[in-house]
């Protein structure tokens, strides 16, 4: 397939191109900076540990400014293309789920996010028999319900305090949980949660950077995940989804016939999926890509050799949620997301 008689040349976003925006925090400065900066300053407790035991849930929350309103579904009467549309609509990649129990009063059965979405999609239609007598988008109109039946084998919602230590919220998101509820208000009746992401996380971490020097100057190469599950650009859509279901990984590297990384798919990108487009799926990657984002994005890409500060800050300006290690031939060598930093946190307290 054709898309275009001279595509643009693939490039990669290293680290050190990004600005970062004037939205970060005054603590938080640019990369270039930080070298100079983090060599003169001392860690005010020395412990890690300490640092996150003294901060509470409520100083994440107030770090966020406003009271953001819940976005919520009702899990026996949204489909999953509902789900879909919402997380295209808001930009969002979760949405905890409900059922109502006596008196009216909601009761959470779990959090949906893309990558149970990609599980349940996967299984569900890309991998089932064809069959031409039969509507191939007919999973699209299940109930999101039987996506967390299907797809979350610990459907337990776990609500967390405001005044609980940000090492519990820690510990729990650094063993691959992403997302969490936390009551914000001290009237439970009111029910007044809001949700918290890993993102919110790594945000608050980066704008208390200079509580953390010793943290901040590690480098990539100390807690990198190696061997990236990539995937050719040349290659059938659907195939790189189903790639991603059964190496139970939520991104994959595309590269192209040199095995140059040169675009990322996540199972974020599954938010453009719609009964109107189901059929692109059998097109080329290139294609999906095109059509969806409008462009072959270049993925933001770093050295074994930087360290997480740069790395921080550079995910948090570009919006996205991990970052690719390359080789001086562009070549992925490894991967980093908020797990392993969160992880690498944990192990440092």
């Amino acid at each position: 397939l054709s898309l275009s008689p001279s595509l643009p040349k693939y490039q990669l976003v290293n680290i050190m191109e990004v600005v970062v925006p004037s939205t970060v925090p005054e603590k938080v400065v640019s990369p270039s900076q930080q070298r100079i900066r983090f060599g003169e300053v001392q860690c005010r407790d020395g412990s890690v540990a300490a640092f996150f035991e003294e901060k509470t849930l409520r100083d994440l929350l107030q770090s966020r400014g406003s009271f953001k309103k819940l976005i919520e579904v009702r899990g026996s009467k949204t489909t999953v293309q509902d789900v879909l549309k919402l997380f295209e609509t808001h930009s969002i990649r979760a949405t905890p789920v409900y059922e109502l129990g006596p008196g009216g009063r909601k009761v959470y059965t779990g959090i949906v996010s893309v990558i149970d979405l990609l599980k349940f999609t996967t299984a569900q239609g890309f991998l089932s028999q064809p069959d031409h007598d039969k509507d191939d988008t007919q999973f699209l109109k299940r109930p999101v319900s039987e996506v967390l039946a299907f797809a979350v084998a610990d459907r337990t919602v776990a609500i967390h305090q405001e005044t609980d230590s940000m090492r519990v919220l820690l510990e729990a998101f650094s063993q691959h949980t992403l997302r969490a509820l936390v009551q914000s208000s001290t009237d439970r009746l009111a029910q007044r949660l809001q949700l918290v992401s890993q993102t919110d996380v790594i945000r608050f971490i980066l704008s208390h950077a200079s509580d953390l020097p010793t943290l901040m100057t590690t480098p990539v190469s100390a807690f990198f995940k190696p061997n990236p599950v990539v995937f050719d650009i040349n290659h059938r859509t659907v195939d790189a989804f189903v790639t991603m279901y059964s190496k139970k990984v939520g991104a994959i590297g595309v590269v192209d016939e040199c095995g140059i990384l040169i675009a990322n798919l996540s199972a974020s990108d599954l938010r453009f999926l719609s009964s109107e487009n189901m059929s692109d799926m059998h097109q080329p990657l290139e294609y999906f890509l095109f059509t969806t984002k409008g462009e072959v994005k270049a993925p933001l890409c770093c050295q074994p050799s930087d360290n997480l500060f740069d790395v921080l800050s550079a995910i948090l300006a570009r919006h996205v949620h991990r970052i690719w290690v390359v080789d001086s031939d562009r070549r992925p060598v490894g991967l980093v997301t908020f797990t392993d930093v969160l992880r690498l946190i944990c192990k440092s307290m």
